[in-house]
């Protein structure tokens, strides 16, 4: 029995031995996270621009009973590009699941020593 596993990022597909290291976190009361590591080399042009906030997802195929289940779903919200010998680049992604945006912490603003109406009038615009 084989699995063999298919990360897309944005327009890029990456297959089984394309992917260096893929580790997927999944903690009660926490936003799924996904760490994805990968190399690419002068023959396959890649920027790091290409990878500014894609959509990510991760899917696991059996062979032998030809079923795909989808293992993440996502964002990419940060990526490192650190540059390698005769042109080529290793790629450190991270993603997170898309019920990040709905998260307290992202909808929060101090406003310090403010009146309500400054409060409101910053809204208007």
């Amino acid at each position: 029995m084989a699995i063999r596993i298919e990360v897309k990022v944005g327009k890029l597909t990456l297959r089984d031995r394309e992917i260096e290291k893929l580790e997927i976190l999944q903690s009660l009361g926490d936003h799924h996270r996904l760490a994805l590591e990968f190399h690419r080399d002068t023959n396959q042009a890649l920027q790091l621009t290409d990878l500014i906030a894609p959509e990510v997802s991760v899917s696991l195929t059996d062979d032998t009973l030809t079923q795909t289940t989808h293992a993440f779903s996502g964002v990419g919200t940060s990526c490192v590009e650190q540059h390698q010998l005769h042109g080529g680049s290793r790629f450190l992604l991270t993603a997170l699941s898309r019920s990040a945006k709905f998260s307290r912490r992202h909808h929060v603003e101090r406003f310090p020593a403010s009146s309500f109406a400054e409060v409101v009038s910053r809204f208007d615009d």
